[in-house]
């Protein structure tokens, strides 16, 4: 059998939805794809990735390092977020 492996898009894609459990991550998906029609591109990376985590043991699963890709989102939040009043004032 051959070893599962993702990519780093997958592996993004896995973080984005803080996973504590492989089963729960699968879950989450799900529930996204089911809301997910207007991009074919993320949809499809979404069912690839759910795919592989179906066919991962959880074992495989908590072995992931997706701590860089964690601090990755948490560093764009962080960029993304404005001051509480900030948006909106001149000066």
């Amino acid at each position: 059998m051959r070893k599962i492996t993702f990519d780093e898009e997958e592996l993004f894609a896995i973080a984005v939805f803080e996973p504590a459990a492989r089963e729960k991550t699968v879950e989450q998906m799900e529930e996204v794809l089911a809301e997910l029609s207007e991009d074919p591109e993320m949809k499809a990376l979404l069912v690839s990735v759910k795919e592989k985590l179906s066919r991962i043991s959880d074992k495989d699963f908590e072995q992931l390092d997706l701590e860089s890709y964690r601090d990755e989102l948490e560093e764009e939040d962080e960029a993304e977020g404005t001051p509480e009043g900030a948006e909106g004032e001149e000066g």
